[in-house]
């Protein structure tokens, strides 16, 4: 942060509590930057976030991981778009990742969209072209306006030990439906160097207890932050009948048992267990 070309006003930084490697590594830069460091003790991102973010105290938020190298122009470039834009609650950028010893290049100017027939696209890391609106931002590369904030709080209610997959889906749709305009920029950039998670959520990896949280997470996100409507019924039934690779939904399923292939049905169980949780869950108004 000290090689931006405008400078931060404030930098806030949470640490776990049993974390005894980060502290000493901040010190000679506490009298350096505006800085100031956050103990958390409870597990989860979302919690981390949340903690952090009652300690700032800017007009405009922005956040990244530990895993990420901003790129000089990033507050310079955030800084402008929300100066231009008064209605502009959040703003993304392209987070670049590294992969096998190469950055991953751009490649789709479909990205952070929630189509009106009920599928979700991410692809931050790949987007190209010029900025746009869209519906959801990624964590690693994301910018708040502090009004549009107000006394909203990322859910800590989402399920998940460590990353609390789908955190800033749910985040994104809460801002969006208040009547802010959320943008993308892939010029707004960081690099991405994926660190190993904490918890059963492991990229690369398959864990039924991760696939139940994460859909748990995504329906929840869905039931609780986009307004009842033709929207979130195309976004539910998208799910319960295509889901994704990672947590299918009855289609997925069917295709898998023609094949033989028990992951996939042990995957959908998995999914659908979450989504009926988070179904109980709003139904009875909890998280």
């Amino acid at each position: 942060m000290s090689r931006q070309q405008r400078l931060a006003d404030e930098i806030t930084i949470t640490v776990r509590d049993e974390d005894t490697l980060t502290r000493p590594a901040l010190e000679p830069w506490l009298h350096r930057l505006p800085l100031q460091v956050v103990t958390v003790s409870l597990p989860g991102v979302v919690h981390a976030l949340n903690q952090g973010l009652e300690r700032c105290t800017g007009d405009i938020v922005t956040i990244t991981d530990d895993d990420s190298a901003p790129h000089p122009d990033w507050l310079l470039r955030i800084e402008q778009h929300f100066a231009g834009d008064p209605q502009l609650g959040g703003l993304g950028g392209r987070d670049a990742i590294l992969d096998n010893g190469q950055f991953l290049q751009p490649t789709t100017t479909e990205v952070g969209r929630l189509y009106p027939y009920g599928r979700m696209i991410g692809n931050h890391h790949l987007g190209m072209g010029p900025a746009r609106v869209v519906e959801h931002l990624k964590g690693v590369n994301m910018s708040w306006r502090r009004k549009a904030i107000g006394d909203l709080r990322f859910d800590e209610g989402l399920r998940g030990k460590g990353a609390q997959v789908y955190f800033e889906l749910a985040f994104s749709l809460a801002i969006a439906t208040s009547g802010w305009r959320l943008k993308y920029d892939p010029a707004v950039l960081v690099d991405h160097f994926p660190a190993k998670r904490y918890g059963n959520d492991q990229r690369g990896k398959v864990h039924l207890e991760a696939v139940e949280n994460t859909s748990y997470n995504y329906y929840w996100a869905i039931l609780r932050y986009l307004p009842a409507g033709p929207r979130q019924w195309a976004a539910l039934t998208w799910e319960k009948m295509l889901g994704t690779a990672n947590r299918p939904g009855w289609l997925r399923m069917i295709l898998s048992r023609a094949r033989g292939n028990s992951l996939g049905i042990d995957l959908y169980r998995a999914a659908q267990s979450g989504r009926i949780a988070a179904k109980t869950a709003a139904s009875h108004g909890r998280s």
